[in-house]
């Protein structure tokens, strides 16, 4: 992760393309992935499905060819404001020439803190 500015963060995300459809026979028409990501809304509860918010598309990344399975690497800018900490949830998706989507992979929890730590204590200049 790297900050961008005092609003957003640059978050690198990667994975692999499949190489085959649902049914197991080789893929033969990957037109992209995308990778979403959703602010979680409160804290993630032990055994509770977080509260997600808006789930945005933050990449579409063009196929590496038809067949698929390469090694993906893509960057997404998120909304980090300072001051904050914000925790989101990220999925990949595959889609097709013809549009079909594959489900979303599990998600991914990432956290970004932006607060600030408090001011030292006791300083003083001899």
């Amino acid at each position: 992760m790297k900050l961008i500015d005092s609003a957003t963060a640059q978050v690198d995300a990667s994975y692999t393309e499949p190489g085959a459809q649902e049914d197991g026979t080789p893929l033969t028409d990957l037109a992209y992935t995308s990778v979403y990501y959703s602010p979680v809304l409160g804290a993630i509860a032990v055994g509770a499905a977080p509260l997600l918010g808006p789930i945005v598309v933050g990449a579409k990344v063009n196929a590496s060819s038809v067949a698929g399975g390469a090694e993906i690497a893509t960057t997404l800018i998120v909304p980090a404001p300072v001051g904050k900490t914000s925790t989101f949830a990220f999925q990949a998706s595959a889609t097709d020439l013809t549009g079909a989507e594959s489900a979303k992979t599990s998600p991914v929890f990432f956290v970004i803190d932006r607060v600030s730590p408090a001011q030292p204590r006791g300083f003083t200049v001899a």
